[in-house]
């Protein structure tokens, strides 16, 4: 709870935070259109800069990707912002040597200068890949120890710094009051990204402190995929090691005392519960999978060998393997006794403690997700597994897919739009899902578990379409209740607010 509480505390800032962010991308956006314009305009020069053209036009496909990044970022903002000033000096350098090309027509003559170019190239190119690792949780494993972070971001800056040094650019951060803005953004980021692994736990960090194995599986899994999912190669058999695990039908036994509550759905066939081994309550979820070597077949397999892997976080429903009960080919998963968390709600009134609870939960098994590169796609109460104990289990990866993958089709989007981020409402099957989608939908999702309803209730697909548009939301406004759970309530809140575009770890 106390982890809870510092979050709340903190939410002001992370929204600052958030809002200067969002200015600087604008600007950064702006002068790269005049960054492109340069490449052209530097073509027009004498045979000596010729060399120069294509290094130019890498610099300045580096700086569009590490705006990009720096746009997805969901950690590490100070930092990333700090090399970001350096990448805005680089774009409006490159402005410069064009608008002085006639002046530095000598320099590219030089051999020494065209090697300091290349290098140039070089040290962007390590700015790109530094920015991506830091600011994604699967990358950070690389940077797990502190000083190796401040290592690379100190070695960064010095070899960028000589680097326009060498090319005669302008440095405009190169200064010791700059240097110390940094290393307090260095120093501020560390320190609330190692707090940050130590209040998330749910699996993401292993007893030594090192980010789980299961990352590393995941990718290797994903680099499988890739291999057996190519037309080309459908031919090939589903190797063992991306297949969901298979559970021999005899060691499934009905519950002792069975009851109504263990057969769930509306209609044939339904989702029964059985027991595991003697000992395991499961449930066991009718699925239709190709049983054949189609490339369908394959990527369903895959799917499902990495839901295997995501065992280790205990708020994601565990998923066991595959078997058959009565003749249909089921998904062996872990009983959840009380149902999704919609069904929660709609029978008990949960109180504002458990609901915190909950929450925290559930921003646990969403960041553990991202750990491993993996989106939910579909975040809603309904989705959400509750136990005896009411812990919350993330499940229905119908739209999960690793996030370096093609956006999914949206195919039920009148029963998803309720929790769809603006993006995609905008243009569902085109606009590529990625954490702010996510998070907008986790704020939703707050929302609905707060007051214990679907979001724009009774309201059609269109009318929420253009509500959501016209940058409105729902209404937040609680009933009388004590003042400890007034104060809750109003972090609580802040977080629903400001759920469309925070990282995760601004809401612990």
């Amino acid at each position: 709870m106390s982890a809870y509480k510092t979050a709340i505390e903190n939410t002001p800032e992370v929204v600052a935070a958030a809002a200067e962010f969002a200015g600087s991308v604008a600007d950064l956006g702006n002068s790269l259109d005049i960054a492109k314009a340069t490449l052209g305009a530097v073509g027009t020069v004498g045979e000596a800069i010729k060399p120069f053209v294509p290094l130019i036009a890498v610099v300045t496909t580096v700086i569009s990707e590490i705006i990009t990044i720096y746009e997805d970022a969901q950690y590490n903002k100070k930092i990333c912002n700090a090399l970001m000033d350096r990448v805005q000096t680089a774009e409006s350098a490159i402005k410069t040597l064009n608008r002085r090309k006639q002046e530095n027509e000598k320099n590219f003559l030089s051999k020494e200068y065209y090697k300091a170019f290349v290098k140039f190239t070089d040290v962007m190119k390590k700015i790109k890949d530094f920015i991506r690792d830091i600011s994604q949780l699967q990358g950070y494993k690389k940077f797990i120890h502190a000083s190796s972070i401040k290592d690379k971001f100190n070695h960064l800056v010095d070899e960028f710094d000589t680097v326009m040094s060498d090319l005669h650019f302008t440095l405009t951060v190169a200064n010791e009051v700059q240097r110390e803005i940094d290393q307090k953004a260095l120093a501020d980021d560390i320190a609330e990204m190692t707090k940050f692994l130590e209040r998330i736990e749910g699996g993401i960090t292993a007893g030594n402190n090192q980010i789980n194995t299961v990352l590393q599986e995941v990718i290797l899994i994903k680099n499988q995929i890739e291999t057996f999912t190519d037309i080309k190669r459908s031919y090939l058999p589903i190797p063992e090691t991306i297949k969901a695990t298979t559970i021999d039908p005899k060691e499934l036994t009905d519950p002792i005392g069975g009851k109504a509550s263990d057969r769930r759905g509306k209609k044939e066939p339904f989702i029964l519960k059985k027991t595991l081994k003697n000992s395991i309550e499961v449930a066991c979820v009718p699925k239709s999978i190709p049983e054949d070597n189609s490339m369908k077949a394959q990527k369903i397999q895959a799917q499902l060998a990495i839901l295997g892997k995501l065992q280790d976080s205990p708020n994601i429903l565990k998923f066991y393997g595959l078997s058959h009960v009565d003749d249909n080919l089921v998904m062996i998963l872990e009983w959840a006794e009380l149902g999704n968390l919609r069904e929660v709600y709609n029978k008990f009134d949960i109180v504002w403690t458990a609901k915190v609870s909950i929450a925290l939960g559930i921003c646990r098994g969403i960041t553990f997700l991202h750990s491993c590169n993996i989106y939910h796609h579909d975040v809603r109460c309904e989705n959400v597994m509750m136990t005896w104990h009411l812990e919350p289990k993330l499940t229905n990866f119908e739209y999960a897919r690793l996030t370096t993958d093609s956006t999914s089709n949206v195919t039920n989007l009148t029963e998803i739009v309720h929790w769809l981020a603006p993006e995609k409402l905008r243009s569902a099957n085109v606009q590529r899902y990625n954490a702010k989608c996510e998070i907008f939908s986790f704020g939703m999702l707050l929302w609905e578990l707060a007051f214990e309803k679907v979001p724009y209730e009774n309201w059609d697909m269109n009318k929420i379409r253009d509500h959501v548009l016209a940058n409105k939301r729902e209404k937040i406004s609680f009933g009388k209740e004590s003042s400890n759970i007034q104060k809750l309530q109003q972090g609580y809140a802040k977080i629903i607010v400001a759920g469309k575009r925070l990282s995760y770890y601004g809401m612990l």
